[in-house]
């Protein structure tokens, strides 16, 4: 593997190794995604920027959300593979369907609302 994808992707202390160990171990296997890795509009920071955008945005059970970390591997491959374009258009869609789903929630009719129909 390229000796610069091993330097961009140097051990990080905390949560952030886990995911870093996963996308060395497939970029020792995809010369495509080591290309995409040295993309200097790419970083270690983004993609921990993408992760926690995808992870606001998850479906939700209450004030929490559940992420399996095969997905949060699984986004930060897209992360590096994916262009910036591409990504600030799936991150401009996805706020749009939450602001979307916040104006249906918060919606409060009453009874006699109803009744006028």
């Amino acid at each position: 593997m390229d000796l610069k994808v091993l330097e961009k992707l140097a051990p990080n202390k905390g949560p952030v190794e886990k995911i870093l160990v996963y996308v060395r171990k497939e970029a020792e296997k995809d010369e495509h995604l080591q290309k995409c890795i040295l993309d200097e509009s790419k970083t270690v920071d983004g993609m921990v920027e993408h992760i926690k955008n995808y992870a606001q945005k998850a479906e939700r059970m209450g004030n929490m959300a559940m992420i399996e970390d095969q997905e949060i591997y699984g986004q930060a491959i897209h992360y590096f593979l994916e262009t910036s374009e591409t990504l600030d258009e799936e991150k401009e869609e996805k706020e749009e369907k939450v602001v979307m789903a916040d104006e249906k929630s918060t919606k409060t009719i009453s009874i006699f609302d109803l009744m006028d129909e």
